[in-house]
């Protein structure tokens, strides 16, 4: 290969790179993939790869050999290359995903997968994008969809997109004028084309920076996006789109909203788990309200900073009743975070994990309090909705609890003899409620006869494929319409407002006490530190988390009441997992030294799209379970032979025109037309070996590429031919139409003969 045609193909390479970054820049904003370094490493090398043409198989070996091995880096590095253990993890959670991906339930896939998936589509947009660019030369498309893609991303999203459109058009129309320079054949010398291609960027530069810089008008019409986005209701009412994040007015719930990666608060604990807030307890049909809060106002429960939560104060969960796990959290408000809290009420919430049993410590907004700490006082919520202070909210709070573990065959044992309070404040539902709903919620509880497989059962019904996860296109309810109903028989489409809201109401229309629980998932893990071995110093008695949680993981959920047990939580919200733990998985979990490192799952954003994280140490393969019956094998054979035979249609497209043409001119004659396109065909089944230059005559070309003597005289009467029909309109006047069918088959022989060298 030529120095020069090693210079166009790095140009075209590092375009080509250049724009794939571009293009997967708004996945950091609009998704929750806040690392690009595993798909910016593989196009690069897909990049590289073009750099060596010879052997043909060579790009393709190296794409993939790269491909795996960023795999394994990125996942498995901690496991032996040459054990190939990771082989087989790897092929089992690839085909524990296939259902999901079937299902178009692809939030509910792993990261794992939905980056191999990711990788492959990334790959054959690659791969096209190279294919036009570089062998047919065509860029101008390629730089409008770019155009097109930018600016629907900066119209209708919270990305910018304007230096993203910038760079675009100047590095497009750069490529352009490259393309059109003959430098790889030799007619120019290179020290012109340099020259020129300088003095060409030169003028793009300064046309973009005098375009971007020039005063511009005002706009003659209104911006009919917020219209749009807001199906037609201007911002600031309920059901507008929004900011996310831990709010106070939950009055009026639904319509979309912009994602915000505000740092809010900074975790240290010994589980992962939820960050509970506060519940609610009211729905007035289009949203909740606390009552509890306006009972504390008459008497509230007060508790100490430091002093253990009084046995007779109202309790989450009997911790005698069920087996719990002790976790100690450190929650602290970050730097220049907003108020969470507050309100009408003006009650600030402490997020904690669990049920609450003490807070050991607790730094105010205005002062800190390090000696009397025991004379500061929170708010203890009736029917333990939560832990608040007033006026002053807590920067700084060091919390111990203790986390749930459900006995699933205990829980199907409990009852519906409720407490008459329990039962007055928590079955309560709005008399405009729709009868639909509650005749939904029976037929999907029918087969139950407990209320806990009832609540697993309304739970599942939501995580079902019928559902769809978004926090966009999610449409308002009328006026005058129930916003479960809407959601349940219309849209089928939301946030975690939208499914929790939903279950509590079901199950509170089949008699089962449960109320609307708001906090945030557990945030991002920054740091896992295990204990020192053997004894060493500075050894702690448990292994603790770092993260850090964010306002676009705020997040809602249900509290179930269950008889001699009390509130336990349950997550209905369609690709999230609240990390609980289960009396058998308790049995069989292995002690925190021997859990696999950094198990978290990178989860759909919320209403603010949060992470959901598996809190017991389960192995990440036992995330999706597969069942292996026939129907997933027949999907898996259909999609494996639907594949092979797209790959072979490409590969023998020209074969496939050419044999069916032949099958027709059985019948009929070939037309003038028809011989033109087998003619052009053929050309082009050349060109994947030998590329034909610009400027380059066919008979130029035919004489460069050297097709061998045995083809020469045939080509050279079918390129006459050709020349004729092309440029004369019409055949040599001794050529009859059944001599141009013979012409046709010499032609298809010539591709067939062609087409088996070597």
């Amino acid at each position: 290969m030529s120095v020069r045609r090693g210079v166009h193909l790095l140009i075209v390479a590092l375009f080509l790179f250049f724009m794939g970054w571009e293009w997967l820049k708004p996945f950091q904003v609009l998704t929750d993939t806040a690392d690009l370094r595993i798909f910016l490493s593989f196009l690069a090398v897909f990049c590289l790869s073009r750099l060596f043409r010879k052997p043909r198989w060579l790009p393709f070996a190296l794409t993939w050999t790269g491909f795996v091995c960023l795999f394994y880096v990125h996942y498995y590095r901690d496991t032996g290359w040459f054990s190939l253990s990771w082989l087989g993890a790897w092929g089992r959670e690839i085909k524990a995903s296939l259902p999901l991906l079937f299902a178009r339930d692809w939030l509910a896939m792993s990261p794992l997968s939905r980056t191999f998936f990711f990788l492959i589509a990334l790959w054959f947009a690659c791969f096209v994008i190279w294919h036009y660019v570089y062998v047919k030369r065509r860029v101008l498309w390629f730089v409008f969809l770019s155009v097109v893609y930018f600016s629907v991303l900066d119209t209708f999203t919270p990305y910018e997109g304007r230096f993203s459109i910038m760079m675009t058009l100047v590095s497009g129309l750069f490529l352009m004028a490259w393309l059109r320079l003959p430098l790889s054949d030799g007619r120019l010398p290179l020290r012109m084309g340099v020259q020129w291609l300088a003095g060409s960027l030169a003028l793009l530069m300064l046309a973009t920076a005098v375009a971007y810089a020039a005063p511009k008008p005002a706009p003659a019409w209104p911006d009919p996006v917020p219209w749009l986005l807001h199906r037609g209701q201007p911002e600031g009412i309920p059901g507008s789109a929004k900011k996310v994040g831990y709010g106070t007015n939950d009055a009026h719930l639904g319509g979309p909203f912009v994602q915000d990666d505000t740092v809010v608060l900074e975790v240290q604990t010994t589980e992962r788990a939820y960050l509970r807030g506060e519940s609610k307890d009211f729905y007035t049909g289009k949203g909740w309200i606390s009552m509890t809060a306006e009972r504390d106002k008459d008497s509230p429960l007060t508790v100490a900073v430091g002093e253990e939560v009084p046995p007779d104060f109202p309790h989450l969960f009997d911790d005698t009743a069920i087996a719990v796990r002790q976790v100690e959290q450190q929650i602290a408000w970050a730097a220049g975070a907003p108020l969470l809290g507050g309100g009408a009420n003006k009650r600030y919430p402490i997020f904690h994990q669990g049920m609450v049993q003490v807070v050991e410590e607790a730094a105010f907004q205005k002062r800190v309090f390090s000696g009397d700490a025991g004379a500061q006082t929170l708010i203890w919520g009736d029917e333990a909705s939560g832990i608040f202070t007033e006026e002053n909210p807590v920067t700084k709070a060091v919390v111990r609890s203790v986390l749930p573990v459900i006995d699933e065959e205990k829980m199907r044992l409990t009852g519906q003899a409720y407490p008459e309070e329990i039962r007055r404040r928590y079955l309560q539902l709005p008399e405009s409620l729709p009868p639909r709903v509650r005749q939904l919620a029976a037929l999907i509880t029918r087969d139950a006869d407990n209320p806990y497989d009832k609540a697993k059962a309304v739970e599942q019904y939501l995580r079902s494929p019928e559902f769809v996860y978004d926090t966009q296109e999610v449409s308002i309810p009328e006026a005058d319409q129930d916003f479960v109903d809407h959601f349940l028989f219309e849209s089928k489409r939301g946030y975690c407002d939208y499914f929790s809201t939903s279950m509590v109401v079901m199950l509170r229309s089949v008699g089962i006490p449960a109320r609307w629980v708001k906090g945030f998932t557990a945030g991002e893990l920054v740091k896992k530190t295990v204990p020192p071995a053997d004894g060493e110093a500075g050894a702690k008695e448990q292994s603790y988390y770092e993260g850090k949680v964010y306002s676009r993981n705020a997040h809602s959920w249900v509290e179930v009441y269950f008889e001699g047990v009390g509130w336990l939580p349950f997550e209905p919200t369609k690709g999230f997992v609240m990390p609980q733990m289960t009396q058998q998985e308790a049995v069989s979990a292995v002690s925190p030294g021997d859990e696999p490192p950094e198990q978290a799952e990178q989860k759909p954003e919320e209403e603010s799209g949060e992470q959901a994280v598996s809190g017991p140490p389960i192995g990440w393969q036992e995330w999706m379970p597969l069942s292996d019956g026939p129907d997933v094998r027949i999907a898996l054979v259909t999609l494996a032979l639907l594949i092979l035979m797209g790959l072979a249609w490409w590969r023998y497209r020209i074969h496939l025109w050419f044999w069916w043409q032949a099958r027709r001119m059985r019948s009929r004659d070939v037309s003038p037309e028809t011989y033109l396109r087998a003619y052009r065909r053929l050309l082009a089944s050349f060109a994947r070996r030998h590329r034909r230059e610009p400027r380059e005559t066919i008979r130029e070309y035919l004489q460069r590429i050297r097709v061998g003597d045995e083809l020469e005289e045939d080509l050279a009467r079918q390129t006459v031919l050709y020349e004729q029909l092309r440029y004369g309109g019409r055949a040599s006047d001794t050529l009859e139409q059944g001599g141009l069918n013979q012409m046709f088959h010499a032609l298809y022989r010539s591709f067939l003969a062609m087409h088996s060298r070597k």
